[in-house]
């Protein structure tokens, strides 16, 4: 596969259609813009494509007209055919460098902290969290972690849809169980990544693998693209061709479960509406509580795939004013629109640094 067709994939991996284009662009209200601007925004799964230039991937000017301060930039290697052992590393190597450049070149920043993310929000300059998509680049080589985390990784997705063949994590929602939940490996990157300091997402993982996962980890986890398994998360299935979409959303015990360990669950952009997808949104808060609730897009920021800001038909504003004015149409309180916007992931962030600053002052 060259490296256009990984970008096709990559932006394809959670996705299944494009909408039509916006329809044109007017301002959003007083209220829903001062509602985004003074609220640290962050998009908690959005992709980059390994390939992704200025021109072709203009993120900045993406972000800027979204409303998003941040976005969890991820790539899924698993969509890259594997070879030999080496491949999946280099191929995420070889995204990482990329990412920097994209981020250089395009004169946004590199979050790696709370205090950077904040900075964004302060100065109005875009900033990307790196992220993985599955955790194959480790290749069974729990050392690699700790290097991932030097190179500015703060966010690592256990799984994808591809089941590691070397050093597989645990069970995927979509395919038949093997493991019981989670492996053994799987529980050791956990505790790394709570001792690093990386968010721990349980994505694409399967029930009892996100079950074994709570009961690992000592800081709350996120899923960071899902729906719950209801009357309105399945409105989504007429819009999706894949049939496994219904194994991809979250049961109710699962949901409330992330919530009750303090986690965050970000609600996926497959809806076929901007109303829809607001009602989504509201679901899981009406389940889990407004604490627990994030938006995970699972979509690109900018270029010609599955661009978020052209998600929907008729979208006139981007991404985030679209889905926050929506929220407002459906009397969503202030208050609760401002940290599932962002709020919510910046605590998970606190969490996961007093965490590994408390496991660095342990073993000092």
């Amino acid at each position: 596969m060259n490296r256009r067709s990984a970008l096709q994939a990559c932006l394809a991996a959670g996705a299944s259609f494009v909408a039509s284009p916006a329809l044109g662009k007017i301002a959003a209200s007083h209220t829903t813009h001062e509602l985004i601007t003074s609220t640290i925004t962050i998009d908690m799964h959005s992709h980059i494509p390994p390939d992704a230039t200025v021109a072709a991937f203009p993120i900045k000017a993406g972000m800027k007209q979204a409303g998003l301060d941040a976005i969890c930039a991820s790539f899924p290697v698993d969509v890259v055919p594997r070879q030999a052992e080496g491949d999946w590393y280099k191929v995420y190597l070889d995204w990482v460098q990329q990412l920097k450049k994209l981020a250089k070149d395009s004169g946004i920043r590199e979050i790696k902290s709370l205090a950077d993310l904040e900075s964004c929000h302060r100065d109005r300059i875009p900033g990307v969290l790196q992220a993985t998509e599955g955790a194959h680049f480790l290749e069974g080589r729990l050392e690699r972690l700790a290097t991932a985390y030097d190179g500015g990784l703060r966010h690592l997705q256990l799984a994808h849809s591809v089941q590691d063949p070397i050093s597989p994590t645990g069970d995927l929602q979509t395919l038949t169980p093997q493991f019981d939940g989670l492996t053994s490996f799987g529980r050791s990157v956990i505790a790394e990544c709570n001792r690093l300091g990386i968010v721990t997402d349980l994505a694409h993982s399967s029930g009892k693998t996100l079950k074994d996962a709570l009961e690992v980890s000592s800081v709350p986890i996120i899923f960071s693209h899902t729906a719950l398994l209801s009357p309105v998360g399945l409105g989504a299935v007429p819009t999706w061709a894949d049939n496994r979409l219904p194994m991809r959303l979250l049961r109710p015990d699962e949901a409330q479960a992330i919530a009750a360990a303090g986690g965050v669950i970000g609600v996926w952009h497959i809806f076929p509406t901007v109303s829809a997808y607001a009602a989504a949104i509201l679901d899981l808060v009406n389940t889990v509580g407004e604490d627990h609730v994030g938006i995970g897009s699972d979509t690109g920021i900018a270029g010609a795939i599955f661009n978020a800001n052209h998600r929907w038909p008729g979208q006139h504003n981007g991404f985030l004013h679209a889905v926050v004015g929506e929220l407002r149409k459906q009397k969503c309180p202030p208050a609760t629109i401002r940290k599932v916007i962002g709020q919510n992931y910046c605590r998970i962030l606190r969490a996961v640094e007093q965490a590994r600053d408390a496991s660095h002052a342990a073993r000092t």
